[in-house]
C-alpha cells in the first residue's frame, strides 16, 4: 500500500505541476478568466494522472483490453468531476473570499482534494 500511496503522490505532484503551470500561463500571460483557466488546467492534469495511474500506480489491475474507455469514465464521473468540481469551488472560495492569489488558491484547492481522490480511485475506478 505504501508504494501504492508514494505512486499516487508522485503522478499528482506531476500533474500538479503541469496544472498549476497552465492555470499561471492561461490566466498571465493569456488573460484567461480563473474559473476556466482552471477547468481546462485540472482537465489536462486529470488526463495526464489516468494515464499514469493506469500504467503504474494500479498496474497490478489491468483490465481486459477495450475496457479502459470504461474505466475513464468511471475516473471521470468521480475522481476528475471531484477535481474539477472542488478545485473550482475551493479556489474560487480562497479567491473570492479569502482574497488569494489564484495559482496560491489552487495549490490550497489541490491538497484539499487529495486524499478524497486517492479513495475514490482505489476502491473504484481502480478496483480489482
Amino acid at each position: 500500500m505504501r508504494d501504492r500511496i508514494r505512486s499516487f503522490v508522485t503522478v499528482g505532484a506531476i500533474g500538479f505541476v503541469i496544472q498549476t503551470g497552465l492555470l499561471a500561463v492561461l490566466t498571465t500571460s493569456w488573460h484567461w478568466p480563473y474559473a476556466l483557466a482552471t477547468a481546462v488546467a485540472v482537465e489536462l492534469a486529470i488526463l495526464h494522472n489516468f494515464w499514469w495511474h493506469e500504467r503504474w500506480t494500479w498496474s497490478d489491475r489491468s483490465l481486459p483490453v477495450g475496457s479502459g474507455r470504461q474505466r475513464l469514465l468511471r475516473y471521470h464521473v468521480t475522481t476528475a468531476a471531484t477535481s474539477i468540481a472542488g478545485n473550482l469551488l475551493l479556489t474560487a472560495g480562497f479567491v473570492e473570499l479569502a482574497h488569494m492569489p489564484v495559482v496560491a488558491a489552487n495549490i490550497a484547492a489541490v491538497g484539499a482534494m487529495a486524499a478524497a481522490n486517492f479513495f475514490v480511485a482505489d476502491r473504484w475506478v481502480f478496483a480489482r
